[in-house]
């Protein structure tokens, strides 16, 4: 009955694949309602694939509402035909075949909205917490500022920005060294926004789109949709390994993109040395970087190094920056600096899609920011993150000394923890007292790391939230 189902060489990806092979069998007919699917390990055999690719192809087919889990009996078609009381489209097979992909943020709106338990402690919110609550003040004197003035005069459409809010951000990238003006600078209201905007303009179907793995970018996959082809390269405790990197790229049309500071889950800042080598090797094949930096106001001992932008002398960086994890409310505000010719054609791309930050919030960053208030409000989140530095890296020997590892090096925003004998898969499966983002997420092999934000809860919900962690990590023992 099954001797049909054949992978035939395709590009698209094999859960995809076997997925579609299914669907087609059950549209003409072939597959039956109620009939019974084989099992994952007979799936196995009579696709030659993995047990985890039957699995991802399984639950796209439950997503698509093809099939149904019985349990403790199988996996069963469903009657997609002949159901009188619902003759709506399947939006959910309309959706999954559409242009656009997602990747693991499905996975976190299930795991902060679905837990079972209300004191549940998230220790892997990517952001600042309770603690720098007293941004709401300077926020609150900023905007009674800004209302007080004649807004009629401000030019509400202009494609690339509020100028003055553009004049800010530009002599605050030239302070790193290197020389910018308001024209290389576009102001957009996320820089996953900014990212989608550089895919759309820059690549075409089959680019190369390279990155620093395990990335945040399979978590929110806004690229994905153009096509590309989405290439993981591997770190080190310096940044991306460039001996790798090589290995990848082509006359084919590529981009890089990777996070320079605290880079999203594992915390690596991009050494000097590692950026310097990166951007001679991308020079020599002519190949952009998309360098996203939006941490760099957040430093501790001393002053991140400057940006490969800064140090780029070939025009060939694209640098996004952001308020996201500065602050503690999402103003909605990040921006871009490039070449002057790279912002007119993303200024156009952005026109045409309608990609307006809100001008009222990007006068309210002017504010903040002209009047100091913003650096103000740094030096006393510096304080409290030095703080919390410490006491994550003594909470985490005090707990989990002898299930994992992590790098002291790269552990200031982000930790990224290595667990020894646990299978962290299964520790999420498990958990439900204590929300976390395991390896997975940014990785779909990774069953051995998880990551945490040493800023995204109070002291006392950190330590509460690893005595708990510690407590379901033995039950797995």
């Amino acid at each position: 009955m099954y001797s049909h189902w054949k992978l035939e060489g395709s590009n698209e990806h094999l859960y995809l694949q076997i997925a579609d092979i299914i669907i087609n069998d059950i549209e003409n007919g072939r597959l039956k309602p109620n009939t019974r699917l084989p099992s994952q390990r007979k799936l196995c055999e009579i696709f030659q694939v993995s047990r985890n690719t039957v699995i991802m192809a399984i639950e796209q087919l439950i997503y698509m509402s093809y099939v149904e889990v019985v349990p403790q009996s199988g996996i069963f078609v469903k009657n997609i035909f002949d159901n009188e009381e619902n003759r709506s489209p399947n939006w959910d097979k309309y959706f999954s075949t559409g242009m656009h992909r997602y990747g693991s943020i499905k996975r976190i709106d299930q795991l902060t909205n679905s837990s079972t338990n209300e004191n549940a402690i998230n220790i892997s919110a990517a952001g600042l917490g309770k603690d720098f609550n007293f941004l709401a003040s300077y926020i609150s004197d900023a905007t009674s500022k800004i209302c007080s003035k004649d807004l009629s005069r401000i030019n509400h459409f202009n494609k690339y920005g509020y100028l003055p809010l553009r004049k800010i951000i530009a002599e605050r990238i030239s302070m790193q060294g290197k020389n910018i003006t308001a024209d290389n600078i576009l102001i957009i209201p996320s820089v996953l926004q900014g990212i989608n905007l550089s895919a759309m303009a820059f690549l075409s179907f089959a680019s190369n789109f390279i990155y620093a793995t395990p990335n945040v970018i399979n978590m929110d996959s806004i690229v994905h949709y153009t096509g590309v082809n989405m290439i993981g390269i591997e770190q080190d405790r310096q940044g991306i390994i460039i001996e790798k990197l090589k290995k990848e790229l082509s006359a084919r049309s590529s981009m890089i993109y990777l996070n320079s500071t605290y880079h999203n889950p594992t915390g690596i800042n991009m050494s000097l040395e590692r950026k310097k080598l990166l951007l001679n090797t991308a020079s020599k094949y002519r190949i952009p970087i998309m360098e996203v930096d939006s941490m760099r106001d957040i430093w501790f001992d001393k002053p991140h190094d400057s940006s490969l932008f800064s140090l780029d002398s070939n025009n060939s960086v694209i640098y996004f920056g952001s308020l996201l994890r500065t602050l503690t409310i999402n103003l909605g505000i990040s921006w871009i600096a490039a070449p002057k010719n790279v912002i007119e054609k993303l200024s156009d791309v952005k026109a045409q899609h309608d990609i307006y930050p809100s001008m009222l919030l990007q006068l309210l960053v002017t504010e903040l920011m002209a009047s100091g208030v913003y650096d103000n409000y740094l030096e006393k989140v510096r304080e409290i993150m030095l703080h919390k530095r410490e006491l994550s890296h003594s909470l985490l020997k005090k707990y989990l000394k002898d299930d994992a590892e992590w790098d002291e090096n790269n552990s200031d925003f982000y930790i990224w923890l290595k667990f020894k004998n646990i299978n962290t898969k299964k520790l999420f499966e498990i958990t439900n007292d204590v929300l976390f983002y395991p390896g997975f997420f940014f990785n779909q092999n990774d069953t051995s790391h998880i990551s945490i934000c040493n800023a995204a809860c109070s002291d006392a919900e950190l330590e509460e939230g690893l005595i708990r962690l510690k407590n379901n990590i033995n039950k797995l023992k």
